[in-house]
């Protein structure tokens, strides 16, 4: 009798979860922007929007905002907190079924102006994390050392961390970013008397060049 119960239940809780699936909403890409300025690019092209409030959400971005077309934009709030609370309460949100979802996070980000210029659109491979490392005091650094910052666990700035915490890094999937740099590598891209202007301090290129699409890595702390 208790395993046809069990049995029962387990049915019963089935059909539950399958039912709450179908309800929910199923975005066939979901972008992830961490303030205003970034998420505005999308919300002001891609509308009309519904907009989803979701409890633990950052209380300056509280919905999550989708269109006809299953593109959903969710603005994290700035910051590692905001963005690991925000992208949690999206993924265990019932209200969104995200089992086939595309993720894409866009963000403003300075380069490298040696590998750059201003307005380009870059697409990483690797996500690396520098908050994890060691900073010295800069009245004990090393006479021999360009800056007092080195990686956790290691002696010395030249010295590749143990990667004791498997956060510090992580790799997209290859050939997906390679069918996203394929795709949009020869898309025209906005450039201004403005942004011409900037780039005009500078004497060599990349930096003095119009933006491009390129492969780059990127990195982020708090």
């Amino acid at each position: 009798m208790r395993a046809v119960m069990k049995k029962m239940l387990a049915t019963a809780a089935l059909s539950l979860f399958c039912l709450a699936a179908s309800a929910a909403i199923a975005p066939r890409v979901v972008i992830i922007a961490m303030f205003a300025p970034e998420a505005k690019l999308w919300l002001e092209r891609l509308g009309p929007w519904q907009a989803t409030k979701l409890p633990g959400l950052s209380p300056d971005y509280p919905a999550v905002q989708c269109n006809r077309q299953k593109v959903c934009v969710m603005t994290t709030g700035m910051g590692h907190t905001n963005a690991a609370a925000s992208t949690m309460a999206l993924a265990f949100s019932p209200a969104f079924d995200l089992r086939h979802s595309y993720f894409l996070v866009a963000g403003i980000a300075g380069i490298n102006p040696e590998l750059g210029t201003l307005g380009s659109v870059a697409w990483a491979r690797y996500l690396v994390d520098y908050g994890i490392q060691w900073e010295i005091d800069a009245r004990e650094i090393p006479a021999t050392w360009a800056s007092g910052l080195l990686g956790i666990n290691t002696k010395h700035p030249g010295e590749k961390p143990p990667l004791d915490y498997r956060t510090e890094v992580f790799q997209l999937d290859e050939a997906l970013l390679q069918k996203a740099l394929t795709l949009s590598r020869h898309v025209p891209l906005r450039d201004g008397a403005e942004a011409q202007a900037a780039r005009a301090h500078f004497p060599s290129a990349p930096a003095n060049q119009p933006p491009s699409v390129l492969q780059c890595d990127t990195m982020a702390g708090d």
